[in-house]
């Protein structure tokens, strides 16, 4: 049997890394529970992921493509993402505090049971999101 060609990045420290327009989709990274507090995501290509528990705390994903992706109970605490592509994603008990998604595209996502304490959603499109359970307190744009 042939070696697996996915790159394992499982529970990798990344902190502050800059993979800014960098498609990791093509590229079949697993990245489940690995750190990229404070990294550069921006206009990365993240489409269909499993990303659930990666810490992104204060993350810039500005305009990075995550549609269809798992972020399920994901840090997104202070975390920059405008205009990100979230259609149909999963952020079920994701943690979304003062997180800012201006004018991102939130189309059917899921955000059950996440944390919006004190984010942004101003612009967000939010045709068909599961809100359900989630914290909205202090949410603006919602």
């Amino acid at each position: 049997m042939p070696p697996s060609k996915k790159a394992n990045l499982q529970k990798a420290n990344l902190t502050g890394v800059n993979l800014s327009e960098v498609d990791l989709a093509s590229e079949e990274v697993d990245l489940g529970l690995a750190d990229l507090t404070g990294a550069d995501l921006s206009f990365a290509v993240l489409h269909g992921l499993d990303l659930s528990g990666v810490d992104f705390k204060g993350a810039n994903l500005w305009w990075a493509k995550l549609k269809g992706a798992n972020l399920q109970k994901a840090n997104l605490t202070q975390a920059n993402l405008g205009g990100a592509d979230l259609k149909g994603a999963s952020l079920k008990g994701a943690n979304l505090q003062k997180a800012s998604l201006k004018d991102a595209d939130l189309t059917r996502a899921n955000f059950e049971g996440a944390n919006f304490t004190g984010a942004n959603l101003t612009g967000a499109n939010l045709e068909g999101v599961n809100f359900e359970g989630a914290d909205t307190t202090g949410a603006i744009g919602l």
